[in-house]
């Protein structure tokens, strides 16, 4: 992966984090190692949305416990550019929609 910034959303995360047996193994496995590799990257940026799905999922989805979200949570913050939602980026979202007709993208 190219050096810079990135924003990696909860998806990413959850395939690195969550073996989905419902998924055949050789797709989970093709995803899981892509996750990998782009979460390996250096300057990720996450919002603290993206934290809160990811923990509700591996909550509900996975059975993890409150230890093992603190220590997911703990590390996304240690490895990642957390983000606070304001009014400028809602703005620039907006923007950015307009510009480039991404109508219906949130």
């Amino acid at each position: 992966m190219s050096s810079g910034t990135s924003f990696i959303d909860t998806n990413v995360w959850l395939y690195r984090l969550f073996d989905d047996k419902k998924m055949e193994v050789t797709e989970r496995t093709r995803k899981r190692n892509i996750a990998i590799a782009i979460t390996e990257a250096e300057g990720i940026i996450i919002s603290t949305q993206v934290v809160n799905e990811v923990a509700a999922n591996l909550l509900k989805k996975a059975a993890f416990n409150e230890g093992q979200i603190k220590a997911v949570i703990q590390s996304l913050y240690s490895r990642c550019t957390v983000v606070e939602f304001n009014l400028t980026i809602f703005e620039s979202a907006s923007d950015i929609r307009s510009r480039y007709n991404l109508f219906g993208i949130v």
